[in-house]
């Protein structure tokens, strides 16, 4: 988790030029300076159609009064039905437009990310006023113009900025006393000529392979692995040493977010947007993102004691989350607080959050899922998975594959007039 102690203010390097592909290149999430690639963190908030006389069934759509002809309509989860559009409504969903069919319909999916952190627990309880965070364009045709001759871009229609309350890891069973304990995902694989064990397990991102000991599944099998290293049992030839195995757990059972506390949402004009001299390993540039919590909408509040005037007061020593998304298709009037649809969609990521530099990665893995809308307008965040550099997908930006992604954010106190004070940097 990112702790009060990560104020890493060599997070804004400027004097430092980027390594190649690793190194100082921003991660994609949403921290500038000293990344390495770019997470998409970006949404197409759909239409809602909340009916309280009626509760929510189990199917994926919400009782409607259907009306019109059967068109494509594209699900927050990126998965298309061909539904009438009262149903596509009700579910959450975009309609495509009459003669729409999902066989030739391009769906984007309302990918979120999150971030843990938690405040000083010796400091004195100070309130998170404003929210500092780096991103990139993934699609070119959103980036704001830097030297001119500018053409005309496509832009953020509104951004979302979401605080959630901590769902702990589930706890491993405790080593032999004097042992330091072992906490790793990964996956198990077969050791041969090996007369002690008949199996390996390969942490995420590493190439390296533990002889595995006790209680362990079949080959192929991946999980979270509690347990300890036994300095008494000779390891298999290639091996690293002894990892005897107390349990086996999901990967997912690590810490993660869980209930809406408080959401924000932020009309264009009050977040401050400005360029940086990094570019990402993935090519894009850098842009730095800047917001006072008391120029936002409070859209929803789960828990009223986190709000104070100007933003939140997180209690010192406990767990919280972040996310932050950019959002089009529906924009944020800044003074009635209304949300109002501009029919923008977008069938690709166009925008993401940068993860944290080399050399700052913590425990606890950054968190993916979904964003959508209930049936009675409620924020429907759908957690699905956390972030590692091991993933395919995203390490060749990874200065080192085993350890966790973290999203690169500032927390600050910022009274009107006065200086910064930087809570926590992740």
């Amino acid at each position: 988790m990112k702790r009060y102690e990560d104020h890493v203010l060599t997070l804004v390097p400027t004097d430092h030029p980027p390594r190649p592909r690793r190194g100082y290149a921003l991660v994609a999430a949403a921290v500038a300076l000293t990344l390495v690639a770019a997470w998409p963190a970006s949404a197409v908030l759909p239409d809602v159609a909340a009916d309280p006389n009626n509760p929510a069934n189990e199917s994926p759509f919400c009782p409607a009064a259907s009306s019109g002809g059967v068109e494509a309509c594209c699900l927050p989860d990126g998965t298309c039905v061909d539904v009438l559009p009262a149903d596509c409504a009700a579910a959450g969903g975009r309609s495509q437009g009459p003669l729409s069919v999902c066989s030739q319909a391009r769906c984007y999916k309302n990918w979120v990310i999150a971030d843990d952190f938690q405040l000083d627990p010796a400091a004195a309880p100070i309130p998170v006023t404003r929210v500092r965070w780096f991103g990139s364009y993934l699609d070119p045709t959103f980036e704001p113009c830097v030297l001119p001759p500018c053409l005309p871009n496509r832009p953020i229609e509104s951004w979302l900025i979401a605080f959630h309350e901590d769902i702990p890891a589930a706890p491993c069973p405790p080593p032999p006393a004097g042992l330091p304990p072992i906490d790793l995902c990964g996956t198990f694989v077969p050791l041969t000529g090996c007369p002690i064990s008949g199996m390996g397990f390969q942490p995420d991102g590493s190439a390296s392979i533990y002889t595995a000991m006790g209680p362990v599944p079949p080959a192929g099998s991946r999980g979270r692995v509690c347990g300890f290293i036994d300095p008494n049992c000779p390891a298999c030839p290639g091996t690293l040493a002894c990892l005897f195995v107390n349990q086996v757990l999901p990967c997912d059972s690590v810490s993660r977010p869980g209930r809406l506390l408080v959401q924000y949402a932020f009309d264009p004009a009050s977040v401050d947007v400005q360029p940086t001299p990094q570019i990402g390993c993935d090519g894009h540039r850098t842009w730095r993102y800047n917001v006072d919590l008391a120029s936002g909408c409070l859209m929803h509040v789960n828990d009223p004691s986190l709000i104070v005037p100007n933003g939140i007061q997180p209690l010192p020593n406990r767990v919280y989350w972040i996310s932050i998304q950019a959002v089009v298709g529906h924009a944020i009037a800044p003074v009635a607080c209304t949300s109002v649809a501009t029919g923008t969609q977008v069938d690709r990521p166009f925008w993401g959050w940068h993860t944290t530099p080399p050399g700052y990665h913590h425990i606890d893995d950054a968190y993916m899922g979904m964003l959508g809308m209930g049936c009675f307008g409620e924020w429907d965040y759908r957690w699905m998975n956390h972030l590692h550099w091991s993933d395919p997908l995203w390490n060749y930006c990874a200065d080192d594959p085993t350890k966790s992604i973290d999203m690169a954010f500032y927390l600050i106190n910022a009274p009107f007039g006065g200086p910064e004070t930087i809570l926590c940097v992740s």
